[in-house]
């Protein structure tokens, strides 16, 4: 591994970039996955948020809809990862 990223960061690519980047920038992007997808619409309903979700782009703004909803309701900052993590483990 330690090759393959000393080659990466020579090269400069895409993914070294990425890895290399901060956390708060990995986060601008939310997992789209089964999980998040069949639990997504409780959530939103929760907070009167009305999304219809036909793409990534609509379904990144409505998650990015429903954190801003959390953090002027509940005072708490939740990232995107975050979010997906506490789904994920309350409906695995």
């Amino acid at each position: 591994m330690l090759t393959c990223y000393k080659l990466l960061k020579n090269e400069r690519s895409l993914w070294y970039e990425w890895y290399t980047d901060s956390d708060n920038d990995r986060d601008r992007f939310s997992i789209f996955d089964d999980v998040i997808k069949k639990a997504l619409p409780k959530y939103l309903k929760m907070y009167n948020i009305k999304a219809v979700i036909k793409s990534y782009q609509e379904y990144n703004k409505a998650i990015g809809q429903l954190l801003n909803e959390v953090k002027i309701q509940k005072k708490e900052v939740l990232s995107r990862n975050g979010f997906d993590q506490l789904v994920w483990y309350y409906h695995r």
